[in-house]
């Protein structure tokens, strides 16, 4: 029997490492590989028809416009909605805030009505009492100097 030391664990930079090596380098060599496979492939069949590779260049314009065309049909549709929205609102909008504006001023004035009516009772006390004081100071005698 052969007795081996045991193998020490790979550091975390080690692991980290060799995660990066196979889970980001390897996959995307294989699929630039791919790629440029697809690429070479194309170009050898393009070069032996001349008219097959217009063929296949006509259907593959046609699916890299399609999807552009897709989303500026779908852009023109939100700013039409958009528009409609906006010219909708204007018309509604300035009937609302006079609405608003004329249930301000009523709660305005009916707050100042509340404001004045509580505060009557302290206003006529302090009156009567400025009232009283004047009328004491007017009754007694003072020093003249």
């Amino acid at each position: 029997m052969e007795n081996r030391a045991p193998t020490p664990p790979l550091s975390t930079a080690a692991q980290h490492r060799r995660r990066i090596l196979w889970q980001i380098w390897v996959p995307l060599a294989g699929v630039l590989l791919l790629f440029v496979a697809l690429a070479v492939w194309g170009a050898l069949t393009a070069s032996r028809d001349p008219l097959q590779g217009t063929h296949w260049a006509s259907i593959s314009l046609i699916f890299l416009i399609l999807p552009n065309l897709l989303f500026g049909l779908l852009g023109l549709v939100l700013l039409v909605l958009l528009i409609y929205g906006v010219s909708q609102l204007l018309g509604w909008l300035p009937v609302q805030s006079l609405r608003l504006r004329a249930a301000m001023y009523r709660l305005s004035a009916w707050l100042l009505q509340v404001a004045n009516r509580s505060a009557r009772p302290f206003i006529q006390a302090r009156s009567w009492r400025a009232a009283a004081a004047a009328l004491i100071r007017g009754l007694t005698p003072t020093a003249k100097r």
